[in-house]
């Protein structure tokens, strides 16, 4: 659908966005494009925070049983 009779729509002068792309409005595709942006902030936004949050609890659990093994050995001697 992106070739039409006149090649594919992004080469045709901009007359085509005022009229319709591929049977979609200009507002249509502005709406989609938005939306799009939207959802994958909120995507990256979601997965930055899990990969932190994950980050985090690794590192405490990592520092607690360091600190245990170090007690243990103080405690030994």
């Amino acid at each position: 659908p992106l070739h039409g009779a006149e090649g594919p729509w992004i080469n045709r002068p901009f007359l085509g966005w005022e009229a319709t792309v591929n049977g979609m409005s200009r507002d249509q595709i502005m709406q989609l494009v938005e939306t799009v942006n939207v959802f994958l902030r909120i995507t990256c936004a979601t997965y930055l925070a899990c990969t932190l949050h994950v980050g985090m609890m690794a590192a405490i659990d990592v520092s607690r049983r360091f600190f245990e093994f170090r007690r243990r050995k103080v405690n030994q001697t």
